[in-house]
């Protein structure tokens, strides 16, 4: 296992793999949706009913690229999105335009807390991919009120990068998802040992 580093070497990381070594986003996302799903596969295969919970970055990219592979892996996939499509970055848009007709989509913010709380409670697994290395301080809005439903819901998580809310250098500084498992995307952050 790779020792775990700093938030800032974590993110120049990802910006080598991108500029220097010009390893494409959107294929670096395909290959963390396909981890994600093996990894699902292996540990609950059973789970049948999957939620997704994507941001509107980079994350939230590889997490909708999970929900297209569960659907088509004929999965009952639903995703919530903490912000509309026209505020996704580049290649996140790109893959939620991927999503097959069968995946249910809705948005947090227009769903009432009641309605967020059965869908967790009514799925089996949960995909954590609502903010990742980029978070500055502590959850807040839509993510913030996601990360605590899930928390309420006991339901399996597993968390794309890291935990949604935990901090990569110094671990929890507030509300964050408690995850079962985390699929790190490179190596971890510190604040996944903290």
């Amino acid at each position: 296992m790779f020792p775990a580093i700093s938030k800032v070497a974590l993110q120049d990381l990802y910006e080598c793999m991108v500029h220097q070594y010009k390893v494409p986003l959107a294929r670096t996302q395909e290959r963390i949706g396909r981890t994600a799903v093996a990894l699902l596969h292996d540990h609950a295969p059973a789970d049948r009913r999957v939620l997704v919970l994507a941001g509107s970055g980079n994350n939230g990219g590889a997490g909708l690229v999970v929900a297209r592979l569960l659907a088509e892996a004929g999965h009952d996939v639903r995703v919530v999105l903490t912000r509309p499509e026209l505020f996704h970055k580049p290649v996140t848009k790109v893959k939620f335009e991927q999503l097959p007709d069968a995946v249910m989509v809705g948005l947090a913010e227009e769903a009432n807390d009641a309605e967020l709380r059965d869908l967790v409670r009514g799925s089996d697994h949960i995909i954590d991919a609502l903010v990742g290395t980029g978070l500055v301080g502590s959850l807040s809005g839509e993510p913030a009120r996601l990360a605590q439903l899930v928390g309420d819901g006991g339901k399996p998580t597993l968390s794309l990068d890291l935990p949604s809310g935990l901090d990569a250098e110094v671990g929890s500084v507030g509300a964050a998802v408690p995850a079962t498992r985390t699929l790190t995307i490179a190596v971890p952050g510190r604040g996944l040992t903290q």
